[in-house]
């Protein structure tokens, strides 16, 4: 930006007034400067900066989720850095410069001021690579009931959950390349009485036992009220005679409203007692040969590596990289091979593809159509569930790179 101002005699006085003159001139200058200054920097700055960051880090933060999957598909290894922060110095110039002389159109000498000021933008990034047993806790541990839980208490999308996160659901399953129809189907109906509001996930309070019975005549009054100010509570036993220490836990629950059409075909294909107001989420395992009716809902879990390689099952491939043996024709290798194309669909292309989200990955451009908004969906829980749980935990001593930009 350039500053020009012409001084008149009233102001600037006679030829050898002419020092002063400049001085005149270069405060002026400076407070034209300082005006424009205000535009540049300030709260506009901040606002632009701050969304161009968060747009950058998001982009980068989705093409890294979708390159893993595609890496998983092809069985490569796959690796997650995060950008623990951004730091964007602005460094603005001033100059300014005074000529005078004899004006031609007024008997007076004038004075011609001049400036220029310009900014510039510096930003550091710092990435650090995910690692240590933090991270690898969080990626490979199955995924807690109460985590599921609070997700679809939160309206998440108890389909996409269960598809991604559940392996069995009191003995119906959901394994990787050989999925359970019973499970496909519980899916569709439980995601169908979600958005009829005919079924809930919440939490109720349990007294549970954290010691072994103690005798009555152990336990006294001090006793009592000591453990209630610790949140804790003696309850007497059925038998009487004895206490137990317990302390109250939170204890997920998913209940059915009867007046849905699917409750009574869920409850039965969950094998659960009807009558009972919820029933409990609880971690287990197999329940196939327990004889009967439940009164539980016994959930295994899988974890986020494992909705990844999940997901790894719908993208495409090209023919040649299966000729190549880069890659094979069914995923995981060795099963019967998973279409889960109705839920995400990754395509490929040898050139660059007009799509929102694209990844290059072994001479091919693996994108999700913009118009598939199925996948877009899964993706967005994907990559939701990705930043809750690879979170970087307090501590982590991973290598950190940061990388000046520009320079």
């Amino acid at each position: 930006m350039r500053i020009a101002h012409r001084l008149p005699r009233a102001v600037t006085g006679i030829a050898s007034d002419l020092v002063p003159s400049k001085f005149t001139a270069l405060a002026l200058l400076a407070l034209v400067a300082a005006s424009a200054a205000g535009c540049v920097f300030g709260p506009g700055q901040l606002k632009r900066g701050h969304v161009a960051y968060n747009r950058a880090v998001k982009s980068a933060s989705d093409e890294e989720i979708l390159l893993n999957i595609v890496r998983m598909r092809y069985a490569d290894t796959i690796d997650f850095v995060a950008t623990t922060s951004i730091s964007s110095q602005l460094v603005m110039s001033v100059s300014a410069g005074v000529s005078g002389g004899k004006s031609l159109d007024s008997n007076g000498t004038g004075v011609i001021g001049s400036g220029e000021m310009g900014y510039s933008t510096r930003p550091t990034f710092t990435f650090t690579p995910q690692r240590g047993r933090e991270f690898a806790r969080q990626l490979i541990e199955p995924v807690d009931v109460d985590v599921l839980a609070y997700l679809i208490a939160s309206d998440w999308d108890v389909r996409m959950l269960f598809r991604l996160l559940v392996r069995s659901l009191n003995g119906v399953d959901n394994e990787l390349g050989l999925p359970s129809p019973e499970f496909a189907d519980l899916t569709e109906r439980l995601a169908e009485m979600q958005a009829g509001n005919h079924v809930f996930t919440g939490f109720v309070h349990t007294a549970t036992p954290v010691s072994d019975p103690i005798a009555t005549a152990r336990v006294s009054g001090t006793d009592l009220v000591e453990a209630a100010k610790s949140g804790f509570e003696f309850r007497s036993t059925k038998g009487g005679g004895a206490y137990v220490l317990t302390t109250q836990q939170a204890q997920p629950v998913l209940a059915f409203d009867e007046d849905s059409p699917h409750s009574e075909h869920v409850r039965r294909l969950l094998r659960l007692t009807p009558g009972k107001p919820y029933y409990s989420l609880v971690s287990g395992t197999r329940v196939d040969d327990e004889p009967g009716e439940l009164d539980v809902l016994s959930v295994r879990t899988g974890s986020l590596l494992r909705a990844i390689i999940y997901l790894s099952q719908g993208v495409q491939v090209p023919p040649e990289d299966v000729e190549k043996g880069h890659t094979t024709a069914t995923w995981p290798p060795g099963t019967q091979g998973l279409t889960i194309q109705d839920i995400f669909d990754v395509r490929v292309a040898k050139r660059e593809p007009d799509a929102q989200l694209t990844v290059y990955h072994r001479g091919h451009w693996f994108y999700i159509d913009d118009a598939d908004i199925a996948t877009r969906y899964t993706f967005f829980h994907i990559a939701e569930l990705s930043r809750l749980g690879l979170a970087r935990a307090e501590g982590q001593g991973a290598p950190v790179l940061t990388l000046p930009v520009g320079g």
